[in-house]
């Protein structure tokens, strides 16, 4: 939950957060792919 926290925060601060936080942990990308759509919204970022 915690990890969900902190991603939430830090992409609403920076558009590059979800970036970076799927680089940091790679583990979590599908958990941030349901959180935020889907990488596509990434991408067009």
């Amino acid at each position: 939950m915690l990890l969900v926290s902190f991603c939430i925060t830090y992409a609403s601060i920076i558009s590059e957060g979800i970036e970076l936080v799927t680089l940091i942990f790679p583990q979590h990308r599908e958990g941030i792919r349901k959180i935020f759509g889907s990488l596509d919204y990434i991408e067009k970022k």
